[in-house]
Formats: structure tokens, sequence, C-alpha cells
């Protein structure tokens, strides 16, 4: 971190690790039941300095997709909407699928976002609600069979998402 400071043009790539690190230590937080909101605030600083730099390296469009992809857990888990954290996460998909076709872990990162978006409709009534959380189930699944066909390494993973839909 000290590094980072003092340099006048430090590498994307790893600020995009520091921010890997607070989004980490703000998943210890949701696991112990306390906010995570400082270590997604200081993952989100990292990363928009990251993104200044140079957001087209794999690791930096990474990073924005973790970030989302558990601020999107953090809003479920609080009985919030996660949508825009969800469309975040989802734009960091297509900009890695444009340089990585048809790669396990694109699928896999969209079976996660499935799996969260129909996580968060769960308590759901309306039809329309309902038939959302229908076909996000759905694209789990599809995407993440297609990851694990691809790199079954990510099989208990998958296994772990579908037994939370």
């Amino acid at each position: 971190a000290a590094d980072l400071a003092r340099s006048k043009d430090p590498d994307p790539d790893i600020l995009a690790y520091e921010s890997g690190a607070f989004v980490l230590a703000a998943r210890w937080a949701m696991a112990n039941k306390q906010s995570p909101a400082a270590a997604f605030a200081a993952a989100e600083r990292a990363l928009a300095r990251a993104e200044q730099l140079d957001a087209s390296t794999g690791f930096v469009i990474g990073a924005r997709f973790d970030l989302e992809r558990w601020k999107a857990e953090a809003l479920v888990d609080a009985g919030r909407d996660p949508a825009s954290a969800l469309a975040r996460a989802r734009t960091a998909v297509t900009k890695a699928s444009e340089t990585d076709h048809g790669s396990p872990a694109i699928h896999f990162w969209l079976g996660q976002l499935a799996a969260v978006e129909a996580r968060s409709l769960a308590q759901a009534t309306s039809r329309d609600a309902i038939a959302r959380r229908t076909a996000a189930e759905q694209t789990a699944r599809t995407e993440l069979a297609a990851a694990v066909a691809g790199n079954r390494f990510y099989q208990p993973h998958a296994d772990e998402l579908l037994a939370g839909l």
C-alpha cells in the first residue's frame, strides 16, 4: 500500500489486486454479520484508480466483476434490490467475454450472477417476479453446467450456488 501511495504511475493490476483484498475483507465482514460497507468503499477507491489507468486489463475487469458480485450478495442479504450491482457485474462479464470467448470462467460468472438474482427473488409473489426468478434459476443451472463442463474444478462452487436456489 505504501508503494502504491508513493508511485506516480502504479500498475493498474496491482490496484485491482488491492481492490480484491478489500472485497475479501468485505466477504469476511458479511460472513461475520458485520457491515461490509467500509471494505467495499476501499475496494471501490482502489478499483476506480485502476480503471482510470487501464480499465481493459483482465485483472481490472475481474476485480470489477468480483466487487459488484459481492455487493449484490450483500444487498440480497440486507433484503435490498441488487439490480444495479448485477448490471455493473454483467457489464464486466461482457467486457471480459470480448477477449475470452467461450471461457468456462465467463459461464461461471454468469451462473453466479443468475444465482444471486434468483436468490434476490426468493420471496417474490407477483407473476412477473416469479417468472424472473424461474428464468434466473434456469440461467444459473445452464451457465454453471457449462462452466463445470469446461473446468471440473468449478464443480464444488457450482454445487454450493445451486444448493442455494
